[in-house]
């Protein structure tokens, strides 16, 4: 979802004809899998600025983002992520 946010918020970093190049790029080319598909269209430069912001966003307000999903404070948060550690 941050994702799709990103493309919204960084929309004024490139133009739609930059964009309408880079998805006819991806769609003109031939792949041996799906996977390289994939992996394609995630080197986009559209694509990197949205995962950027994802990243960033998320990691700006990580705690408020765990509230809002599940309830849990700050220091509840922390424990629960010990556990991975």
């Amino acid at each position: 979802m941050l994702h799709e946010i990103g493309h919204i918020v960084t929309r004024n970093l490139y133009s739609i004809n930059e964009m309408t190049q880079e998805y006819n790029y991806l769609k003109s080319n031939s792949y041996n899998t799906v996977y390289e598909a994939f992996e394609t269209n995630r080197q986009l430069p559209v694509e990197v600025l949205a995962d950027n912001f994802a990243i960033e966003f998320t990691n700006k307000y990580f705690y408020e983002i765990v509230k809002y999903f599940t309830g849990m404070n700050k220091d509840d948060a922390d424990e629960f992520i010990k556990i991975f550690n």
